[in-house]
């Protein structure tokens, strides 16, 4: 949605008579803010009091800009105010400015805004258009998920009626908006962004309300819904991408969107832990590359012990059973110490991942795959514990250790998409594809 701004006027439920007028801006740098010319019935004894309210959790508006007759605004953090002393400025304005933290819902009034249920949600995704080749129809537990190209509706902030891919959920039994996007709408913005390799943002979300039984079954009119400023740096929107920056476009993924979705939705359940990790470096990358790595390789971990749980075997149950009768002294601090012995090391997991993705994964490493988890395993112990001095296979700082990790998310991204059902040799040519893949592919032998 576009930056605007809109005139209103602007109250507390409840308080319909105290109205305030104001100015509501929205941008994707900044998010939401209302400045108020006055304040919601505080004095100026209230503003120096300790105990003053600094929050509205609802906040009521009216405007002329179309899409946006009515407006509620949740979560309102006063950030400044001004109060005028009407002994010495007897002309004086208060002023007070908001921070609108949790969005804002477009077209209705709601008292209690985060509890209203809703039967469907469509929206748009960054690069959407790029990504997508044809229309299609996911069922998953529950919801029906649909891609579609049509007209996304004018609203506020929209430049026009465009013709545009757009994702509708339809879900069996009402949900909040909050669950919604934990459910849905999250998981598939971060299958978009692991697809394209970039961050992308949710754009233009509607949601609409059940049919109340007595209005006869007619649909009930869409709310929009505005969420505060993106938190991160996306490819802007106008930069379209092309299959080089890619991963993967949807129709090269077996089975399209019909297969593609019910398989991601599944993973984000069962590898949730380790996706968020890795989606933080997609979104929000550390500025330091200590970090960055850091975080590289606790989702690969992650992601290895959530696939692989496993059991204590039979040896290693005799084997405790063996020290617990010759040193029954110290089996306290004992049992407590090796509580975990029994589950692969990060170097046994590394070398399972790389050796299943070892067609895809061998360019960035060479032929000397043991050195590459070597170095790995070493790296993450000097910057976990800080070994003291550091081995010789240590990633040092700076470029060294910043293309450790862009090797590491690869390997990350060539398990998910064998998960999603590509065969390893369609994961080689894919990857192979990938601009970023061929700069690191091509380094000397010392990066």
């Amino acid at each position: 949605m576009d930056d605007f701004e809109c005139l209103g006027q602007w109250w507390l439920p409840g308080a319909e008579d105290a109205v305030v007028g104001g100015l509501l801006r929205w941008s994707q740098a900044d998010g939401l803010m209302l400045e108020l010319a006055g304040t919601f019935g505080r004095d100026t004894s209230e503003f120096f009091a300790p105990d003053r309210i600094d929050e509205y959790p609802i906040v009521f508006g009216a405007t002329n800009r179309p899409g946006a007759k009515t407006i509620t605004l949740v979560d309102c953090l006063v950030v400044s105010e001004t109060h005028a002393i009407a002994k010495m400025i007897p002309s004086g304005f208060d002023y007070q400015h908001l921070d609108v933290l949790s969005g804002a819902l477009l077209g209705t009034h709601a008292t209690r805004a985060k509890e209203e249920r809703f039967s469907s949600v469509s929206f748009t995704v960054d690069h959407l258009a790029e990504w997508a080749s044809a229309p299609g129809v996911a069922t998953v537990p529950e919801a029906k998920i649909s891609l579609a190209i049509g007209p996304a509706p004018t609203g506020v902030g929209d430049a026009g009626t465009t013709r545009n891919f757009r994702i509708t959920v339809d879900v069996a039994a009402p949900l909040t908006w909050a669950e919604l996007a934990r459910r849905y709408v999250a998981p598939i913005q971060n299958l978009v962004a692991s697809a394209v390799n970039q961050p992308v943002d949710v754009d233009r979300i509607q949601l609409q309300p059940p049919i109340a039984p007595d209005e006869g079954g007619r649909d009930r009119p869409f709310v929009t819904l505005l969420r505060q400023g993106r938190p991160f740096t996306a490819v802007p929107k106008d930069r379209a991408l092309w299959p080089h920056d890619m991963l993967f476009m949807l129709g090269e993924a077996p089975g399209g969107w019909a297969s593609l979705v019910p398989k991601w939705i599944e993973l984000c359940d069962e590898v949730g832990d380790a996706l968020n990790l890795y989606f933080a470096n997609v979104y929000a990358p550390p500025a330091y590359v200590e970090a960055r790595f850091l975080v590289m390789i606790q989702a690969i971990e992650i992601y290895h012990r959530q696939r692989n749980p496993g059991v204590p075997s039979d040896a290693h149950k005799k084997r405790m059973k063996a020290i617990k009768k010759g040193c029954p002294e110290y089996w306290p601090w004992l049992a407590r110490n090796l509580s975990n012995s029994w589950e692969p090391s990060l170097k046994v997991r590394l070398e399972e991942l790389v050796d299943e993705c070892e067609p895809v994964f061998a360019p960035l490493i060479g032929a000397d795959t043991r050195a590459f988890v070597r170095t790995v395993v070493d790296s993450r112990n000097h910057y976990t514990h800080w070994s003291q001095p550091s081995k010789p296979s240590v990633a040092r700082r700076g470029a060294e250790l910043l293309w450790l990790s862009h090797r590491l998310s690869f390997l990350f991204a060539a398990c998910l998409m064998i998960e999603l059902g590509f065969d390893i040799e369609t994961c080689h040519e894919l990857m192979a594809r990938n601009r970023l893949f061929q700069r690191i592919r091509d380094l000397p032998a010392a990066e």
